[in-house]
């Protein structure tokens, strides 16, 4: 039976496969889920607007790649393709921009990827792309499998079992999920053309002359689509692999002389052909790896110890089931029966190009090759988990080899021979799989585990399929339907744990162990705080009537600006100060109220606001009929406003709402506290930022960081994270880099935790009454001193907390150091602190009416402690010395650690100006994107971190140089106007007074950034160390446009061109009767090989 005959039954047998794999996805489970824990908006659950489960499943592998890197990705190809219409080359959003196409990862050229793409990268698109890849794959192995056995059977169980492999599950929603896709295609056109060179094609297979084209069509485009469709790594390693076997295969069928040289000259032809077709993806790729940064440049090679862990993912332990890839007990016992099997199957070239691939990957796999020696082979040696690599592009052959062996087994007991040699055989075989599990943890005790359940099932499982197998297929006889259904439970027995499943919800470790897909999101739901972003009024001091603090309101508008806010009158009545209220409400004003957005709308100039809005509308082509027909209703929004942030959300709906530009003020990056939002997301959701998690980095621009003080944590490879404090520390690199707006989710970024570093518990404590000067380093330090028998707060839960209780107290000297960042110290106020107990656990804290903390800033002083507990202590000493006191309440232990930590509020200048989903925090002094400055810097190194913190908010260029000149303190800065952003571009206009500088804050990479200037091509110049410049000549009006196009991208397809060319001319050739027969020479017909 031919495969054309036989394509129904193949599609079949791969649309069973998937579903009954994973099975779950077609009934609302997503392989891009939000339930498998990395954060991507919000950093707890859940996770993104509109998701509403509460489910979690722990993934494998890497489970971070697809939410932060792949996803953010294909919406930002969407947005190239479908919004700009460019090739998506470069992704805006991440590090001050990156390339996106040079990654080697994009998959721009994969065509199911454009399914994605389409889709705007939601759930539902990669749902879709993860089962038609799987579908794919499945098909190919069908063909291959079919094509070497001739057998139903054997194909349809081996394609079921292929669908339940390890790799499926370690890699659940991996990029290199899909770089399997097409690897089986490459194999069965070289099968295919096996069969043809052995002189036993069918004839309505082939139709011109002795070559077969088609193959030759066939390995070239499943080639091409296998570079194309995942992660570089991965498909270089089974690139290699597929065409290794390709080559035995060839070799094997071919007699030796001049008949060997030309089928290898041939398949020197399709290399040929496929190298150049392909330059698009790998020399744009490399040429930009040579001249950027990746954390693999270092070369190191890890190899994997554990030598069952092949087999299936049971031999892994039971605690990490999948976290490798593997096949499975079906098919490595069916593996190894085509060893059994060797002496009808070692003439088949199949098996060998099968087996001494699979070797050689295993081999490499566990160090046969030493490390110092594969560090040394290129691109291989910076592979870091070469061992994974290998195990993954091994799969496949494993797969056909099972095929082989099992045929053999059917083949055998229907011709009724060596039944009693298989039993043997299959008896030695899983006594050899049942040892492997020794020492791997599953050890029957008084309670037997779920994993070592699973592991017995599965090879208890299979010994009996193939047992029972032999017991019930005799000869030409066909098993009944009983016998059937027995080796069909037994076959769904073997392959449970492998698939995809609902949650079981009886067995909690059950569930654990299964993987158990999560609910499907909608990524597209809009966050309106995010969706507010690009639209929001700046601040502004003509938008009010207040210029400078002092200036804000008169006296008694002070007052009122108390009697406002009951918080604020509750608090100044708390006080006992004895200022006025107009001079109490002044201070919070200027210090608080600002950034809090609070202000008197009395005297709000909602009319100027209104105009404003109206203008900006206008000039960043709003739609007019939009305008006219929504403006009195943002008129009634504005009027009846009762504070800023509801000012900004009226604002930001209506300048969407007309179809205004988004950033029509100017483009502004964005940085959330910690992981909120997680770096790399920020893509998706269209903001740009100063991280990602690319492969491909920029090294100027992390160097330019790492020079700010902006280093990477410690055990990080990419990630870099700023908190409350930290966004003060390095406001001078924010306000270079441009970031205008910072997001947090639930906290306030005006409050911040300090923690001292703890200290022992002493009986006896010894003064001298201060802190060692060692520790003033420290914004806050502890240290125990004598209580001399003080007794000012109480454990007695019945008492009030702030009294005596009759026992002397633990005290404690705090000392409080200034903020000082970028040279200029930052008040904070202190409104909460807790001291607490590690053995026996123990806590004392202000804010509570027992077990309180006294808080004095004499050792006989006052309390500040309020009635309730509660403490706001200013700090404005630069040395300033606090007592606490703690009760005792019977259970210190000599040597129990104790913790002091405070809550503490800044004097910070962001100010609050939206409040919805997320907090969006504005600050005040960010250098525009694009500027002209009359003046050029010069630096040699880190001089260049002086100039950006002494720069005091205003703008400068610098270039590197080997002398140093500082930026002019008078110097001419202005900002860029009328932005036009796409994917791979930036253009604006520019008013340039004087002759200077041009500077765009975005990323440079010599060759690939080109500059017009009023159309006219100009040299682009590092500046700032990083970023983009252009000198001006003269004074004038300019338009000024950067372009990001990699310098191989014209060559690259000029090579692809040939390389399709050079393939329609083999192609050509080989349908002329005369010269296709030459291409390659075949070897001895039949089944046999010549040699091996």
């Amino acid at each position: 039976m031919t495969i054309r005959n036989s394509i129904g039954f193949l599609f079949v047998c791969g649309l069973i496969a998937t579903f009954l794999s994973a099975y779950p996805i077609f009934f609302g489970k997503s392989y891009v889920s939000p339930g498998y824990g990395p954060q991507l908006l919000y950093d707890d659950l859940p996770y993104v607007p509109g998701y509403k489960s509460t489910d979690l499943e722990v993934l494998g592998a890497d489970a971070g790649a697809m939410p932060w890197a792949v996803l953010p990705y294909s919406r930002v190809q969407h947005q190239s393709i479908f919004v700009d219409g460019e090739f998506p080359l470069w992704n805006r959003y991440n590090s001050a921009g990156i390339p996106l196409f040079a990654q080697g990862q994009s998959m721009v050229l994969d065509p199911l990827h454009w399914i994605v793409i389409a889709g705007e990268g939601n759930g539902w698109a990669w749902d879709s792309k993860f089962l038609l890849a799987k579908l794919v794959f499945l098909l190919g192995l069908a063909a291959c499998l079919f094509l070497v056995t001739q057998s139903r059977l054997t194909t349809f169980l081996i394609v079921v079992s292929a669908a339940f492999i390890g790799f499926f599950y370690y890699r659940f929603n991996h990029p290199a999920y899909f770089t399997m896709t097409y690897a089986p295609w490459v194999i069965f056109f070289y099968l295919r053309l096996l069969n043809r060179l052995k002189g036993s094609a069918r004839e309505d297979l082939y139709r011109y002359g002795k070559w077969d084209w088609l193959s030759y069509c066939g390995i070239t485009g499943t080639s091409l689509l296998l570079l194309f469709s995942g992660t570089p790594k991965e498909a270089f390693i089974l690139f290699l692999a597929v065409h290794f076997a390709g080559i035995i295969g060839v070799l094997g069928v071919s007699r030796i002389g001049l008949g060997m040289l030309r089928n290898m000259g041939a398949l020197i032809a399709i290399f040929v052909v496929i190298t150049l077709a392909s330059a698009p993806h790998w020399l744009v790729f490399l040429d930009s790896l040579s001249r950027l940064s990746t954390i693999y440049l270092n070369p190191h090679c890890n190899f994997v110890k554990n030598t069952w862990g092949f087999l299936d993912t049971i031999y892994r332990g039971k605690n990490s089931l999948w976290v490798f890839p593997t096949v499975n007990i079906f098919l490595s016992a069916s593996a190894l029966l085509s060893v059994a099997a060797l002496p009808r199957l070692y003439r088949r070239p199949e098996f060998w190009m099968v087996w001494i691939t699979l070797s050689c990957l295993l081999l490499f796999a566990h160090g046969a090759v030493p490390n110092y020696i594969c560090q040394k082979i290129p691109l291989v040696g910076t592979i870091h988990h070469i061992y994974d690599v290998c195990y993954a592009a091994a799969i496949i052959f494993a797969v056909i080899a099972a095929g082989l062996g099992l045929q053999e087994f059917f083949l055998d007991l229907r011709q009724g021979k060596r039944r009693m040699s298989w039993i043997v055989a299959v008896c030695l075989l899983f006594a050899f799989l049942a040892w492997g599990l020794v020492d791997r943890n599953y050890h029957l005790d008084t309670r037997v585990s779920i994993p070592t359940v699973l592991a017995v099932l599965s090879i208890l499982g299979t010994l009996l399929f193939f047992l029972l197998s032999v017991r019930f297929l005799k000869g030409s006889k066909n098993p009944s339907v009983g016998q059937l259904i027995v080796l069909g439970i037994l076959f769904v027995l073997t392959h449970f744990y492998h698939g995809l499943h609902f949650p079981i919800d009886w067995d909690e470790e059950l569930d654990r162990l299964i993987l158990n897909p999560t609910p499907r999101a909608d990524f597209l739901e809009p966050s309106k705080a995010v969706e507010s972003l690009g639209y929001l009024l700046p601040t502004n001091p003509n938008f009010f009537l207040e210029k400078e603090c002092g200036e804000a309101l008169p006296s008694d508008g002070f007052e009122a600006y108390v009697d406002r806010y009951p918080d604020l009158l509750k608090a100044f009545n708390r006080s006992g100060t004895k200022v006025t209220k107009a001079d109490w409400g002044k201070g919070h004003y200027c210090t608080f109220g600002r950034s809090e957005g609070r202000t008197d709308w009395e005297r709000l100039n909602s009319s100027k606001i209104i105009d404003s809005v109206l203008a900006l509308s206008r000039s960043t082509n709003g739609r007019v009929d939009e305008i006219e027909k929504y403006k009195n209703d943002l008129e009634r929004a504005i009027t009846s406003s009762s504070s800023y942030v509801h000012v900004q959300h009226h604002v930001a709906r209506f300048l969407k709402g007309v179809g205004a530009d988004r950033w029509g003020v100017g483009p502004a990056r964005v940085l959330g506290i910690g992981r909120t939002p997680m770096s790399g997301f920020y893509a998706f959701l269209k903001l740009e930022s100063l991280n990602g998690p690319d492969a491909v980095m920029n090294s100027r621009y992390m160097e330019l960081l790492d020079m700010m003080g902006w280093s990477l944590p410690e055990n990080e490879f990419w990630l870099r994270t700023m908190n409350a404090l930290e966004f003060m520390q390095h406001s001078a690199l924010l306000d270079m880099l441009n970031v205008k707006y910072l997001l947090s989710w639930k906290k306030d970024l005006r409050v911040s935790h300090l923690a001292a570093k703890p200290i022992s518990y002493s009986q006896s404590p010894e003064p001298p009454y201060q802190v060692n000067n060692g520790l003033r380093d420290e914004i806050l330090s502890l240290r125990q001193v004598p209580s001399e028998g003080l007794d000012r707060v109480s454990c007695n839960p019945k008492a009030e907390g702030l009294q005596p209780d009759g026992r002397e107290d633990n005290v404690y000297l705090v000392n409080l150091n200034e903020l000082v960042y970028d040279e200029q110290t930052v008040l904070f106020s202190i409104g909460a602190m807790n001291l607490a107990r590690s053995n026996p656990p123990g806590a004392f804290h202000t804010g509570d009416s027992n077990y309180v903390l006294g808080v004095s800033l004499e050792k006989d002083g006052p309390l500040v402690n309020q009635r309730d507990g509660r403490i706001s202590l200013t700090v404005t000493d630069s040395d300033q010395t606090i007592w606490i006191y703690a009760c005792k309440d019977g259970n210190d232990q000599a040597g129990a650690e104790y913790r002091l930590n405070a809550a503490i509020a800044t004097n910070s200048d962001m100010r609050l100006v939206t409040d919805q989903d997320m907090k969006i925090w504005e600050r005040r002094t960010p250098w525009p994107r694009a500027f002209f400055v009359d003046d050029v810097a010069f630096y040699r190194t880190n001089e260049l971190a002086d100039f950006v913190r002494n720069a005091n908010g205003v703008p400068f260029a610098a270039v590197r140089s080997d002398k140093t000149m500082k930026p002019k303190t008078n110097r001419e800065v202005v900002e860029g106007k009328d932005y036009s952003l796409t994917s791979n571009s930036t253009s604006f206009q520019i008013e340039a007074p004087s002759s200077g500088m041009v500077v765009l804050s975005e990323t440079h990479i010599p060759e690939d950034i080109h500059v017009t200037v009023n159309g006219e091509p100009r040299d682009v110049i590092f500046v700032n160390h990083a970023f983009r410049g252009v000198y001006i000549d003269e004074p004038g009006h300019y338009t000024v446009s950067f372009l990001y196009q990699p310098r191989a991208w014209y060559m690259s397809w000029f090579l692809s061109v040939v390389g399709f060319m050079l393939l329609a001319s083999l192609v050509y050739l080989s349908r002329r009767p005369t010269l296709g027969g030459s291409l390659f020479h075949s070897g001895r017909a039949g089944r046999e090989m010549k040699i091996m």
